[in-house]
Parts: structure tokens; C-alpha cells; sequence
């Protein structure tokens, strides 16, 4: 994974003293869900044959069903996540004389998130910022003759969301860009609020 910029680096912190200074807030009650969401991804390697060099996208979807823990008033929310995500990728790399694909590669692996958003709404509708850290494993084929740089299995993201309630229920969305590259992830989801 690429080194933090300064800029983002500051950012990170900005939002992370934010999260912690309004959970110490007055009037605040503890939340609780549970939920499952739809995500979808990519990532880039680079296959070598021969000394010639090829990247490959692999693009992924996954099922991601955990919860979350917050803090909220009439106003915010403040909240972890996590979830454990299971899911398939496809590989596809085609230069010159270099091609390399693969399909239902498995992927498994946990995303965590610290949050924090505002609700829009008198039926508490939220939009807020994220940042989530996925670690991801998955197993590639090499082909022969080839030398293959895996994906980072570590992603640093920063995520807008947002969130519409129906009584107990809720439907959630969340776009991620994921940092030092310019790919994103989105994920689309459903949960319910104890």
C-alpha cells in the first residue's frame, strides 16, 4: 500500500478527533444493528511472462453481514462497524503476447469502520463520512513461466454514506475511494436497529 499523503494523512486525523470529541457529547444514547450489505470492488496486480509486463483488475463482489456500536443524539451519530465479507472475483490482463485470466476466485475477509453523520431528516435519515480498513485474502493462480504482484490485501478507504430508515429497518448505502489508487468500492445494504 502507498504511504500516506500529508493531506490525507491530516484529513484522517481531522475526522478521527472529531468522532472522539462528540462521543464525550451530553444526551447521547447507545445504538445498536445488525446488518448485511452488497459490495463490489477492484484492486490491480501485474502478471510477468518473459520480461513482459502485464496489469490485471480483478473485480470483486461480496457479501458483507456484521453490525455496529454507536453513540447518537438528536442531531449526529457516532459509530463503529464491522463485518465479515465472503465473495468471488474475475481476473482479466490481455498485452501483447501476455493473457491472464481467472474467474470465481474466492474472497473472504473483514471490513471495520470508525463514522460519524448528521441526520437530514425528522425520520432521522443520516449522511455522514467513514473511514473503513478491509483486509481481504484471496489465492491466484500462477501461470507457468509467470511471476505474479498480488493485490495489497490491505485497503484504507475513505466513504461517504448514507442511511434511510423504515421504522426498525434500514436500507444503507456507502461509496468508498480507496486510498493510493484511483479504484472505489460500493456497497448497498439492509439492516435493523435493536
Amino acid at each position: 500500500m502507498d504511504v500516506l499523503t500529508p493531506d490525507t494523512f491530516m484529513a484522517i486525523n481531522i475526522f478521527l478527533l472529531f468522532f472522539f470529541v462528540s462521543t464525550f457529547a451530553w444526551g447521547q444514547t447507545q445504538r445498536s444493528d445488525a446488518f448485511i450489505d452488497m459490495m463490489s470492488w477492484q484492486q490491480e496486480g501485474s502478471v510477468k511472462i518473459n520480461n513482459i509486463r502485464s496489469n490485471f483488475i480483478v473485480t470483486n463482489r461480496a457479501l458483507c453481514a456484521g453490525g455496529s456500536m454507536g453513540l447518537e443524539t438528536a442531531t449526529y451519530r457516532s459509530f463503529v462497524d464491522g463485518c465479515f465479507l465472503y465473495g468471488q472475483g474475475n481476473v482479466g490482463a490481455e498485452k501483447n503476447t501476455v493473457t491472464y485470466d481467472q474467474s470465481d476466485i474466492s474472497v473472504y475477509g473483514l471490513k471495520a469502520s470508525v463514522g460519524s453523520g448528521f441526520f437530514v431528516s425528522s425520520k432521522k435519515a443520516e449522511i455522514g463520512f467513514k473511514i473503513p480498513l478491509m483486509i481481504v485474502s484471496q489465492t491466484y493462480t500462477k501461470p507457468n513461466q509467470a511471476s505474479l504482484t498480488e493485490p495489497s490485501p490491505v485497503l484504507l478507504m475513505g466513504s461517504l454514506y448514507g442511511r434511510w430508515p423504515f421504522e426498525k429497518w434500514f436500507f444503507q448505502t456507502e461509496f468508498s475511494k480507496i486510498v493510493g489508487n484511483d479504484f472505489v468500492m460500493f456497497s448497498l445494504g439492509a439492516g435493523y436497529k435493536f
